[in-house]
Order: structure tokens, then C-alpha cells, then sequence
């Protein structure tokens, strides 16, 4: 049985059609130079429990709404790289559980931080 890269735990939309997050630190700079931004729209100002990697995170979901198609390709192509899956696996997960920015080191356009440090 195949691991999934990461599952959504059903909960209560908190939608927020403005709302951006930053990711900071090695994370922030690994986002930036490969897929030229480390800002993104994301679906609720909350985080919300996710399963990453078969481990229990904190996580905010990307607006693939409010991204345009070169973006989208560039982080689809980063996640076939860094998790070894194909581009029709990528999608498939993407479009069946959205994509997870786990909320750690992460700056809200408030400025607060949220989560530890890396």
C-alpha cells in the first residue's frame, strides 16, 4: 500500500479570500529558489491538523484559486522532485487533499510568527 504524502483531517472551513503566508527559514529559501516565491494564498487564516508524512502537523492549505499556471506548474514539478512521485501523482493528491504548508516558521501579513523556529 502506497503512503500518501499527506491527508487532511476533516474540520470546519475557516475561509479567508485575503489571507497569505510566508514560510521563513531553510524551508522559506528552499520554496524561493525553486519555485520563486515563498508566499502563498491560503484557504483559512487558521492551520489546521493535517498528516504529513504519516506524522500529525499543523498545516495551512494552498489556494490554488489564487495562484496562476506557471506557479502551479513550478510547485507541482518541485513536489515530483522532492518526493520522487510522478506529475500525474502530484496532481492527484494535490486535487484530492490540497497542498499542505506546514505552520512552522511561518509569518502571517500581521507579522506574527507561527510555530517554533527551524
Amino acid at each position: 500500500m502506497a503512503v500518501e504524502l499527506f491527508d487532511k483531517i476533516p474540520g470546519p472551513p475557516d475561509p479567508d479570500p485575503e489571507f497569505f503566508v510566508t514560510v521563513n527559514g531553510e524551508r522559506g529559501r528552499i520554496w524561493q529558489t525553486n519555485v520563486g516565491t515563498r508566499t502563498f494564498p491560503v484557504v483559512t487564516r487558521n492551520p489546521e491538523p493535517t498528516i504529513f508524512l504519516g506524522n500529525m502537523v499543523m498545516a495551512y492549505y494552498v489556494d490554488f484559486g489564487r495562484i496562476d499556471a506557471r506557479l502551479r506548474d513550478r510547485i507541482e514539478r518541485f513536489l515530483c522532485e522532492r518526493f520522487g512521485k510522478t506529475l500525474d501523482a502530484v496532481r492527484y493528491e494535490i486535487k484530492t487533499g490540497g497542498l499542505p504548508i506546514i505552520a512552522k516558521n511561518i509569518v502571517t501579513p500581521q507579522g506574527h510568527v507561527v510555530g517554533d523556529e527551524e
